[in-house]
């Protein structure tokens, strides 16, 4: 957006004009990534603090348990996905009907 009006409007501004606004740009897009790395490091550190396992961790022990339980122990898994995607069909006719 900044870049099209920059090109419709240079013939309108003035050199120090298009200097100001490109420096302007410059700065916003530099300081918006350094909050964007300042963040990373206290959700770093956040996740460090806590003592508790990863999320990287849980997903594999999560996975194991998947991986071992027999087709029986994951039918009901499946039977429960199943009814609540049937509550979330009728809950969206509803809303459907509503509007």
């Amino acid at each position: 957006e900044i870049q099209d009006f920059l090109v419709e409007s240079k013939e309108k501004l003035s050199p120090d004009s298009l200097a100001t606004i490109r420096q302007k740009i410059e700065d916003k897009t530099e300081s918006t990534l350094q909050a964007h790395l300042e963040g990373d490091k206290e959700k770093k550190s956040h996740k460090k603090s806590h003592g508790k396992i990863s999320f990287q961790k849980l997903a594999s022990i999560i996975g194991k348990r998947w991986r071992s339980l027999s087709d029986t122990g994951r039918k009901r898994y499946y039977d429960l996905a199943k009814q609540d995607q049937e509550r979330y069909k009728a809950q969206e006719r509803q809303l459907e009907k509503e509007e």
